[in-house]
């Protein structure tokens, strides 16, 4: 089943930095590191999200972190575990996850 949204790009504020989510696979793009790593990004209520359709138009989300991000965030803290291959462990991102997300900004 082909979802409606292709990818998920977040922007970290304090270093400038994006990182891509292939919301097909659930995988980081472009992991170059070939490691097991576990993330913790502080991002000051300022949690910064586009989401990108199947037909590249960009939709974007400021705010807290939202629920569907694993972990106890507490609407403050982007925690994601990397697999050594790029698949993201225990995270999952529906396309309904995305729209009640997109509905908090419009």
């Amino acid at each position: 089943m082909t979802k409606k949204y292709k990818k998920m790009h977040i922007l970290f504020y304090e270093t400038a930095t994006t990182m891509t989510i292939d919301l097909q696979t659930m995988s980081v793009e472009n992991w170059f590191y070939n490691k097991f790593m576990s993330t913790n990004y502080k991002t000051a209520d300022r949690c910064a999200l586009m989401f990108e359709d199947q037909n590249s138009k960009a939709y974007s989300y400021s705010g807290y972190v939202p629920d569907f991000f694993p972990n106890k965030h507490y609407g403050d803290y982007i925690m994601l575990s990397i697999n050594a291959d790029g698949t993201l462990q225990d995270f999952t991102c529906t396309d309904e996850d995305i729209e009640q997300c997109l509905a908090k900004t419009r």
